[in-house]
């Protein structure tokens, strides 16, 4: 069969383009991230959530002291956030940053860049509401209360030269001397200032620290910590609800605990 030499050549000419194209690839315009600036508030208090962890993929800030955060996402695209800290419900929200402008190419020289844009106050940026979980609340021997976030309670014994072992097991010892170790889900509420005991079945030797539990079974009673009886100081180590810092507060001053 013969083909007509004009259709002939057509079909040569659109085969070696196609041979040429084959393999290539569109270059894809990547998006330009702009700031997004966001703010986390307390729900039921209204106080800045301080240094709280915001993602989007592998973009990862942190609040600071007025609860503010800044991301770089492409502009104009849908993000998703996810936010959490300790004593705080996670939350995932999406937002929209606007789009960026288009700005010429950066020059390699003596030649100025554009400065970035100053951050917005504070005031102006939306909040967004984060739901707090049930603080635990210490109060001091002498009056000082600070509340602390229970998924980081831990208990503790100072080791000499060196960081705090810690758990959020306690390790106490029941008066007839059986060990003890509850959580800290466990307590309802803790009775101090731990005292000096000689001579418990705990420590027949030496002195102890005790203090009164009272536990979410209704069970109350005293527990020795068996760390104290080698001299070691034991303690409460914990996040502060409000600062995000950390508490570290012996037994000896804390007159009451309080779990939720």
């Amino acid at each position: 069969m013969r083909y007509p030499v004009t259709l002939l050549f057509s079909f040569l000419l659109a085969s070696s383009l196609f041979a040429a194209n084959e393999g290539k690839t569109r270059a894809v315009q990547p998006l330009q991230e702009v700031p997004y600036y966001g703010r986390l508030v307390d729900a039921m208090t209204g106080a800045p959530v301080i240094r709280a962890e915001v993602t989007n993929g592998k973009r990862i800030a942190t609040t600071d002291s007025s609860g503010v955060f800044v991301l770089n996402l492409p502009g104009g695209r849908l993000a998703m956030l996810t936010v959490t800290r300790s004593g705080y419900e996670p939350l995932t929200f999406n937002v929209t940053p606007p789009e960026g402008e288009q700005r010429p190419p950066v020059v390699i020289g003596p030649a100025p860049q554009p400065a970035p844009a100053p951050p917005p106050a504070t005031g102006s940026i939306p909040p967004v509401l984060v739901t707090p979980k049930p603080p635990v609340t210490i109060r001091n021997v002498d009056g000082y209360t600070v509340t602390v976030d229970l998924d980081t309670l831990q208990f503790g014994y100072v080791l000499p030269f060196a960081s705090p072992a810690t758990s959020q097991m306690a390790s106490f010892c029941k008066t007839d001397g059986t060990p003890w170790t509850p959580d800290r889900s466990e307590f309802s509420r803790i009775v101090g200032p731990a005292q000096l005991a000689r001579g418990t079945t705990c420590c027949p030797n030496s002195f102890t620290l005790g203090i009164t539990a009272e536990m979410k079974n209704g069970d109350r009673l005293t527990a020795y910590f068996p760390d104290s009886c080698v001299g070691y100081d034991v303690i409460l180590v914990a996040r502060d609800h409000v600062t995000a810092a950390p508490v570290s507060i012996s037994f000896t001053t804390i007159a009451e605990v309080t779990f939720p």
